[in-house]
């Protein structure tokens, strides 16, 4: 068993726990992202968590900021004392990047530094693969997009 890297007490937990229960599933995933994220670079723990702490203070509300910071820290914690717990998130959060590539821009936002140059870099190689194996196009679709494509030119005007 690994010792945690925050100790927090049982109270504490259920205190954040209870506090953050109406995040609502948008803030929730993203704690989740960003608990992963930051777990998975323990070389520079305390750096990443306090360039957390300013994103989530200029993006959220003053009253929303904290409670989400205190919920990935909560799941950093969690990671420290259960690998496995750890292992099944990062999971989940993979998925989730497949699903919805559009939360890969909270990727970029946390580690936008050249640091992490290397983990972005392979994060977007896993992504970018898995993504293009479950949304390939068949070869009949593949010609109706190209064709769609040639026939877009967002620089033409059109006139009626």
């Amino acid at each position: 068993m690994v010792v945690s890297i925050f100790p927090l007490s049982k109270p504490r937990k259920w205190l954040i726990k209870w506090q953050t229960r109406r995040l609502g599933r948008r803030l929730n995933t993203r704690a989740l992202l960003f608990a992963v994220l930051i777990f998975s670079n323990q070389s520079d723990l305390e750096g990443q968590l306090e360039k957390l702490k300013t994103y989530l203070i200029q993006r959220l509300p003053a009253r929303i900021a904290p409670k989400v910071f205190e919920r990935v820290l909560l799941h950093v914690s969690n990671y420290g004392l259960d690998e496995a717990l750890y292992l099944r998130d990062r999971a989940r959060v993979f998925e989730l990047l497949v699903q919805n590539i559009q939360l890969y821009a909270l990727v970029l936002d946390l580690w936008d530094e050249p640091l992490y140059a290397n983990q972005r870099d392979i994060l977007k190689i896993a992504v970018q693969n898995a993504y293009d194996k479950r949304y390939q196009l068949d070869t009949q679709s593949q010609r109706a997009l190209a064709y769609q494509m040639r026939q877009y030119n967002p620089h033409a005007v059109k006139t009626l």
